[in-house]
């Protein structure tokens, strides 16, 4: 299975996790690295990825559907684990600043390290 956007990770047979493309805020799981060139293992035990932002339910099914008001993107990597646990890695995880260059230069919170990822009450519905 292969997940990607502006950066990408494949989910192989083996429950490896590779990831490659745009790293500003480490969400390739490999820290430091403006661009991630060739892929590169960050996870083993794997069930599923995703990229972006994970979300559950969504009631947009395409662009015209957010009447202009698109959400940001987010810059994560988040996997399932074989024990049906959750991590996720990049920008808005642990406690590390860091000088993200962009369109503009911004500090953002991020984390190459994976880390347990529990999901707010109000992302699944009901």
């Amino acid at each position: 299975m292969v997940t990607g956007g502006t950066f990408h990770a494949a989910l192989l047979n083996d429950g490896t996790v590779w990831t490659w493309g745009y790293n500003p805020a480490d969400n390739c799981g490999i820290a430091d690295s403006l661009v991630v060139k060739t892929p590169t293992k960050v996870a083993s035990d794997v069930i599923m990825v995703w990229t972006g932002g994970l979300q559950y339910n969504s009631d947009k099914y395409s662009l015209a559907g957010f009447d202009g008001q698109y959400p940001a993107e987010m810059m994560n990597t988040i996997i399932e684990k074989n024990d049906g646990s959750y991590w996720i890695c990049g920008e808005g995880v642990g406690t590390e600043q860091k000088t993200v260059s962009g369109e503009t230069e911004y500090t953002v919170t991020c984390s190459s390290k994976f880390v347990p990822y529990e999901f707010p009450a109000n992302e699944f519905l009901k």
